[in-house]
C-alpha cells in the first residue's frame, strides 16, 4: 500500500503544477502584433503513463513500467499528440484577432523550456508561439481499484523572438473523475481506445478554451 500511495502523490502532484494559466499575454504587447509573424513548436511527445495496481505495486520500477505500456497503448491505438493541434488554433485564433501572420518557417523542433534558446530557435518569426503537453496519464482510483481517472496537461509560452521576453502563457491541467462515471480499464481500451481518445480529445479542448478565454481583446 506504502507504493502505491507514494505512486499517487507524484500523479497528484503533477496535477497540482497545472492549474489555471497565471501570464496572460498583455494588452499592451497584443496591439503591437498587426502583421507580425508567428512560428510554432514541435516538441517530442511526452510519455503516457498508464498506471494499473499491479504496477503502482513496485514505485519507482512501476512508474517506468506505466510508462513503457503507455507508449505501447499510444502506438497500437494511434493516440495523436494533442500539442500541435491546440498550437495550430491557438495561431488561428490569433490571425483572426491580433491580424498576425504565420512565418514561413516548418515547425521549430526542440526539447527545452528555456525562454531564450527557444527565441534563438526561432529566429525569421517575430513572435512564438510554444504548446508543450507535459502530462498525459490514467490511473485507477486508490478507493476503487476496478475504474480510472484520466490526466492532461499543458504549458503554453508566447515568446518575442527578438528580445527573448517572455510575453505571456500559462498552464493548464484537466481530471476526469468528475466527468461521469469513471471507466473500467477494459472500457478505456476496447474499441481501439475510442472511449480514452475520446476523455482525452474533451481535455485538450477544455484546456485550449481555456488558452484562448484568457487571451485579451484585440
Amino acid at each position: 500500500m506504502r507504493h502505491v500511495v507514494l505512486l499517487m502523490s507524484v500523479v497528484f502532484i503533477l496535477a497540482g503544477c497545472i492549474s489555471t494559466p497565471k501570464n496572460a499575454v498583455s494588452v499592451t504587447n497584443v496591439s503591437a502584433w498587426r502583421g507580425k509573424t508567428v512560428v510554432l513548436t514541435e516538441r517530442p511527445r511526452a510519455g503516457f503513463m498508464a498506471t494499473t495496481p499491479a504496477k503502482a505495486m513496485f514505485a519507482v520500477a512501476g512508474a517506468v513500467a506505466a510508462i513503457s505500456a503507455g507508449g505501447s497503448i499510444v502506438k497500437e491505438n494511434g493516440i495523436e499528440d494533442p500539442a500541435p493541434r491546440v498550437a495550430r488554433e491557438l495561431l488561428q485564433a490569433a490571425q483572426q484577432r491580433y491580424g498576425v501572420r504565420p512565418a514561413s518557417l516548418a515547425p521549430i523542433k526542440i526539447d527545452t523550456t528555456d525562454t531564450k534558446a527557444l527565441a534563438s530557435a526561432a529566429q525569421g518569426a517575430d513572435l512564438l508561439i510554444d504548446v508543450q503537453l507535459i502530462s498525459q496519464q490514467f490511473v485507477y482510483f486508490p478507493t476503487d481499484w476496478g475504474h480510472y481517472r484520466v490526466f492532461e496537461g499543458f504549458v503554453l509560452r508566447v515568446i518575442d523572438v527578438h528580445t527573448g521576453a517572455l510575453l505571456g502563457g500559462g498552464k493548464c491541467g484537466r481530471d476526469s473523475s468528475k466527468d461521469g462515471p469513471p471507466p473500467t480499464y477494459k472500457e478505456m481500451l476496447d474499441h481501439e481506445a475510442q472511449l480514452l481518445k475520446t476523455i482525452l480529445t474533451k481535455e485538450t479542448d477544455s484546456c485550449r478554451d481555456e488558452f484562448l478565454a484568457n487571451l485579451p481583446p484585440a
